[in-house]
């Protein structure tokens, strides 16, 4: 019974799926010949607008070349008359003869045109139409360049048959009114010109018509009852991609310019029931005022196209029913086979139960596998993804940096400044390096955080320089603002820590539009535990905001809002969850409060012990001037001053430092104010106060862009932003002369134990070996390169146990690497100081050099003071030091 109910219930499904199968492929098929059909509906428009628009093109064309070429008959008709008459100076003569001549060429009239523009008709008409007026210049402009032109004019309102085509070439005869003519004027009947320009097409397809500039016609077409044109237009026409006012416009456009204009439009008149397609093209006619407006109805032409696209249609639906049938054939084969294939299987479900529990089992172990894989995929994609970013942050810096100081070689003072920034983003990048080289504590989700003492000023400039060039991009406003700071050194780690304001600085950059306000705050709070300081580090921006919904998930990995306003930023949406790790690490607290539309506050506060005690810090009660816009600057600066002090005053415009009449020792100026920029702040205090007071110009920018013009308006030097105490203190005593002289400052320390050791340093890269080489030569060390571990053997060999004082061994070397050397050195010599000096900065790294009997590790890139240090430490020099 069991059996034969899984019998049903197979052919049940597999009946089931031949009508799934079935329905599915009607959907497809219909669904296809819908398309299809509606993509040759689409091509049959278009196709129409194209040829009706290449065919009314070639007609607007063969007219006006028929147009030429009647001018171009008379004209030349014209000239045999004036050549005939040439020599003729007796007016009275001259009319006898140009009538005669004329009346032999059947010209309905002539006449001559004077200087002035007026008419002197002297056979067939006298007639006085405005256009001999209005267009008086353009004739007049045409005989002078010794061109012809055309004109229309009819001697009687009443009699419209009466009109004549007048043509008008350059002529110099003689007139009755003793003046002489600068044209001669011919005549024809207007009906003659109207046969011979063929203005209706043969075929029916395209009609023509003349109009003037200003919509007027001179040759019309009998369905339009307006006057003009353009009204015509305005009342009737309905354009494809623009409105009827705006096609009036484009054609006086085209008119203005001689250019031609064309476009497909739906001509309606309700009084005649006609709504149809057209399309319009207008052209300019040679030497005349005219255009010629040629407009070709779609009616036969979307008749044979449609007939084409419904031969096509049926033949495509014939094929298509052909294929459809054809499939389901196949489907009713394959699900017969199919059929036979089941009851085969049938036979073999006993055998497969068995194997089915196995496979269970099988299935599990490899879910969990996979699962795991997944996790190590995931960690590994979100390492690299946040390392491309992070990485290519300081390194942007150190490029630029590198950069400009090569162009200001020749500028100590500059080069030093580019060289520090450059030293604060390698060591940012120094420790993402780090990250990169310590790939499986990140697989593992272990997180190390290295204490040391730290420079809150040092962390606040390498923040600033490294985020500068972004800002300064965006033409963003940025600050840092330091108050009530406890202890400016604690420990920390540094680079964590860069890393935790960088990366919500990044993003602060990132959603903030142009010229938009971002901020760092940083200051500290009493700890609840012994020789500790909260500090607090806030990022504040104006930007775009964050939603309620995604708040809740910001701080989950690869979590990006799904929103318009953020598509079109980079992000792999792993930086904010790493930041939050890193707190976590330190176990401190991240609090976020934004608004769409009105910026974001991030809050991190760490709990970190204190280093230095600062309270021996202490100016002179000496009155100090603080000018700057921003409240939030003045009132730290000023309690930073208050706590060392000094006397602080506070102005936040420029009319108020005009107005102050107290006297300072210093005066602090920012460079931007708002109203008025810093310099010119100082070029009206030099005014008023004497040279000898010092004046400080404030900015967070590159003091080397404004040096030159601050120095020239009278500032004495320049404090950066952020105004830690300790700023304030060191710039301000320096500044009032309130340090000792001090002696030999730059000189070498006196005791310099290094001087004349012998070092010998194995390094098979050639820029690697120069700087070491340099680095401890200006020490006063003598050093000899190696170039591989065997050539360092050889050498160390060859010159004896006694002859160097340390080895500094590179591990991955050609021919023999530097932990082999090592072993090799170390079968004579026990106790020569060897030091690993390599790029391998794994911990496993650092236990194999000293089982292979190394006596320290150190990572690249150098700090030379940690190998000073480490060299002293393993020569045994650093005794009572």
């Amino acid at each position: 019974m069991k059996k034969q109910s899984e019998d049903k219930k197979q052919k049940r499904k597999l009946n089931f799926r031949i009508i799934i199968a079935i329905v599915a492929v009607s959907i497809v098929t219909l669904g296809s010949f819908t398309a299809l059909s509606f993509y040759l509906v689409n091509g049959t428009e278009k196709t129409a607008n194209e040829t009706a628009l290449t065919y009314v093109n070639g007609i607007s064309r063969q007219i006006s070349n028929h147009f030429s070429s009647i001018t171009g008959i008379r004209a030349e008709e014209g000239q045999w008359i004036v050549d005939q008459v040439a020599t003729e100076t007796d007016p009275s003569a001259l009319k006898t003869k140009l009538i005669d001549l004329c009346q032999d060429e059947e010209f309905s009239c002539v006449g001559l045109y004077g200087a002035d523009g007026t008419q002197h008709w002297l056979y067939g008409t006298d007639t006085h139409d405005a256009i001999f007026d209005t267009s008086k210049d353009f004739f007049l402009s045409q005989i002078q360049a010794n061109k012809k032109f055309v004109a229309y004019a009819r001697a009687d309102d009443q009699n419209p048959d009466d009109s004549q085509v007048i043509y008008g070439l350059p002529a110099t005869l003689p007139m009755e009114s003793g003046e002489e003519s600068v044209a001669l004027l011919l005549g024809k009947d207007f009906n003659h010109f109207m046969n011979f320009l063929q203005l209706q097409n043969e075929a029916g397809l395209v009609h023509s018509f003349i109009i003037r500039r200003d919509g007027s016609f001179v040759i019309t077409y009998e369905e339009y009852a307006e006057d003009n044109y353009f009204d015509v237009v305005k009342n009737h026409a309905h354009p494809n991609s623009m409105q009827a006012e705006e096609m009036v416009s484009a054609i006086q456009d085209a008119m203005q310019e001689g250019k031609t204009f064309s476009t497909n439009l739906t001509f309606i008149d309700e009084s005649k029931s006609l709504k149809e397609r057209r399309s319009v093209m207008l052209s300019p006619l040679e030497d005349s005022l005219w255009y010629l407006v040629a407009i070709m109805p779609f009616g036969p032409l979307e008749k044979g196209l449609q007939e084409t696209a419904m031969t096509r249609n049926i033949a495509t639906g014939i094929a298509i029913g052909v294929v459809v049938l054809a499939l389901l054939g196949f489907i009713l084969v394959y699900m017969n086979e199919s059929k036979k294939s089941i009851r085969e299987l049938e036979k073999a479900n006993a055998a497969v139960d068995s194997a089915r529990l196995l496979a269970e089992k099988s299935m599990r172990a490899a879910q969990s596998a996979r699962i795991q894989a997944d996790k190590s995929n995931k960690a590994k994609s979100e390492f690299l993804s946040n390392m491309s970013h992070d990485i290519r942050t300081p390194m942007n810096a150190i490029v630029g940096m590198t950069s400009l100081a090569k162009s200001h070689l020749d500028e100590p003072e500059q080069l030093g400044q580019y060289l520090q920034k450059i030293e604060y983003s390698s060591k940012q990048l120094l420790g993402l390096i780090n990250d990169v080289l310590d790939m499986a504590k990140i697989e593992s989700g272990k997180l190390s955080i290295h204490y040391e003492i730290v420079s809150l000023k040092d962390i606040a400039l390498s923040i600033r320089n490294i985020i500068q060039p972004q800002i300064k991009a965006r033409r963003q406003s940025f600050d840092i603002i330091v108050s009530n700071l406890i202890s400016e050194d604690v420990f920390c780690d540094e680079v964590r820590l860069n890393q935790v304001i960088l990366n919500l600085l990044s993003n602060a950059v990132k959603f903030t539009p142009e010229e938009g306000s971002i901020c760092v705050k940083i200051y500290q709070s009493p700890s609840t535990k012994d020789n500790r300081v909260l500090t607090h580090f806030v990022v504040q921006d104006n930007g775009i905001g964050i939603s309620k919904e995604f708040q809740e998930k910001i701080f989950s990995a690869f979590e990006r809002e799904d929103s318009k306003r953020v598509n079109h930023t980079e992000g792999s949406g792993l930086g904010m969850a790493i930041t939050k790790y890193i707190v976590d690490a330190f176990g401190g607290t991240i609090e976020l409060e934004s608004e769409l539309g009105k910026g974001t506050t991030f809050h991190i506060t760490l709990d970190l012990e204190k280093a230095v005690d600062e309270s021996e810090m202490k100016l002179p009660s000496v009155k100090i001037l603080i000018v700057d816009n921003n409240e939030e600057v003045l009132e730290a600066a000023s309690k930073n001053l208050t706590e060392l002090g000094a006397l602080p005053s506070t102005c936040m415009k420029a009319e108020e430092v005009d107005q102050q009449k107290e006297d300072y020792a210093l005066y602090l100026v920012d460079y931007h104010l708002g109203d008025i920029d810093g310099i010119e702040v100082v070029r009206r205090l030099r005014k008023k106060i004497p040279r000898e007071t010092p004046i400080l110009l404030i900015s967070a920018y590159d003091w080397s862009d404004i040096a030159k013009e601050a120095k020239e308006a009278g500032a004495d030097g320049f404090i950066e932003k952020p105004l830690f105490k300790s700023t304030l203190y060191h710039e301000i005593r320096h500044c009032l002369s309130l340090d000792e002289e001090t002696k030999g400052v730059e000189e070498e320390v006196a005791s310099n134990p290094l001087k004349g050791k012998r070092v010998l340093v194995a390094e098979d890269y050639e820029i690697n070996a120069e700087i070491a080489k340099a680095i401890l030569e200006e020490k006063g060390i003598e050093v000899d390169i190696a170039e591989n571990g065997q050539i360092c053997c050889d050498m160390f060999a060859e010159k004896g146990s006694s002859y160097y004082d340390l080895i500094l061994m590179d591990l991955r070397m050609p021919v023999m690497d530097g932990l082999e050397a090592t072993r090799k050195i170390r079968e004579s010599d026990k106790d020569i100081p060897i030091i690993a000096m390599t790029a391998d900065a794994f911990q496993e790294d650092a236990q194999r050099c000293l089982e292979a009997g190394m006596n320290a590790h150190l990572t690249k890139p150098i700090d030379d003071g940690v190998l000073f240090k480490t060299m002293l430490h393993v020569l045994h020099l650093d005794e009572g030091r």
